[in-house]
C-alpha cells in the first residue's frame, strides 16, 4: 500500500440522464454523476474545499471553511485525512480511527471509487 501525501477528492452524487445541470457531468459504468464536492490535501491537512454550483465552482480556503458554520453543516469535510492506495483499494482515514475501506477501479492514475448512489474519485498529484 502506498501513502498519498498530497491529493484531491471530488465527491459525485448519481444523477438522472437528462439531467444537464452543467458541463461536468460524468458518465460512469452506464450511470450518469453531478460533482458536488472537491476538496484539496497537502501532507493530508486540508488546504481548499470547491462546492459545485451551476455558476462553476465556488472555491474556499481551509481557514473560510473553518470560520463558516452554514458551510460545515451543508457538507461534510474532513480537515485531516490519510489514503493509501493499492491495486484494487482505497483506505481513506479520517483521523481518529473512522476509516473506509474501498474497492477501486484506477483509470489514468485516478481512483474511482463506487459507493452506492456516490462516486468518489482520489487524485494523487505528481
Amino acid at each position: 500500500m502506498k501513502r498519498l501525501e498530497n491529493f484531491r477528492v471530488i465527491s459525485y452524487r448519481l444523477v438522472s440522464s437528462d439531467y444537464h445541470y452543467s458541463d461536468e457531468r460524468m458518465k460512469w459504468r452506464g450511470k450518469y454523476y453531478m460533482p458536488f464536492l472537491y476538496e484539496e490535501y497537502r501532507k493530508g491537512t486540508l488546504q481548499n474545499v470547491g462546492i459545485y454550483k451551476s455558476e462553476g465552482l465556488l472555491l474556499f480556503t481551509s481557514s473560510e471553511v473553518e470560520k463558516d458554520s452554514l458551510m460545515r453543516d451543508y457538507v461534510y469535510i474532513i480537515k485531516r485525512r490519510e489514503i493509501y492506495v493499492g491495486k484494487k483499494v482505497v483506505i481513506d482515514k479520517e483521523g481518529g480511527n473512522k476509516r473506509h475501506v474501498y474497492n477501486t477501479v484506477i483509470v489514468k492514475h485516478r481512483y474511482y471509487c463506487y459507493t452506492g448512489k456516490y462516486l468518489r474519485v482520489y487524485i494523487p498529484d505528481t
